[in-house]
């Protein structure tokens, strides 16, 4: 199965069946990858009245009222990238924290975890951090990726005293699962 989640397993244990190999034979355990799915409702219903038009102008056209093949593959293909942009998955992965298209797979923005010095999970404020526009965002305090209008998002802390910032439910388990590959207690999980 490789470095795939076993989705068998209980709540809070996305660990692989080889990160389970290593356990038993007594070696390392390193905290698995942590990764949840963020869907953008703007582009996905952008994506779907692109494709509703495709689907009306074909049928115009098909029907003889005079909708042009053009118009319908250029809405279709216009469709087809919204659509597939409107997903995208936040990994902690051992050695970064990366946003990667979710049907894609491609890699969008990240950053090493040698450059983090803290995690924590927050609510996007957009006038805080002057993130108007949607999907990669850089700007000279910090980068990140918004795929929401508010909401949860993890907040890493870098060593050139800059941020990077990404939209994501579960905020608080991205925090954890950065804080555990930083070896550092996470917010609020510090004994009293």
């Amino acid at each position: 199965m490789g470095n795939r989640p076993d989705k068998t397993a209980p709540a809070g244990e996305d660990r692989t069946e080889e990160d389970r190999a290593v356990a038993d034979a007594g070696g390392p355990t390193a905290p698995p990858t942590w990764s949840r799915t963020v869907v953008s409702r703007r582009l996905l219903g952008a994506g779907t009245a692109a494709a509703v038009g495709a689907v009306v102008v074909a049928a115009l056209h098909a029907a003889g009222g005079g909708g042009s093949v053009l118009v319908a593959v250029v809405l279709a293909a216009v469709a087809c990238w919204l659509l597939a942009q409107s997903r995208s998955r936040v990994v902690v992965a051992d050695d970064e924290v990366r946003v990667e298209q979710a049907l894609l797979g491609r890699r969008l923005v990240g950053v090493a975890l040698a450059d983090v010095t803290a995690a924590r999970a927050g609510e996007l404020d957009p006038a805080r951090f002057a993130l108007g526009g949607y999907g990669v965002v850089r700007t000279p305090a910090g980068d990140g990726f918004r795929a929401t209008r508010g909401g949860e998002c993890l907040e890493l802390d870098l060593t050139d005293g800059r941020w990077f910032v990404v939209t994501v439910g579960d905020a608080a388990g991205a925090a954890s699962a950065v804080t555990a590959r930083l070896g550092a207690p996470a917010d609020g999980d510090a004994p009293d």
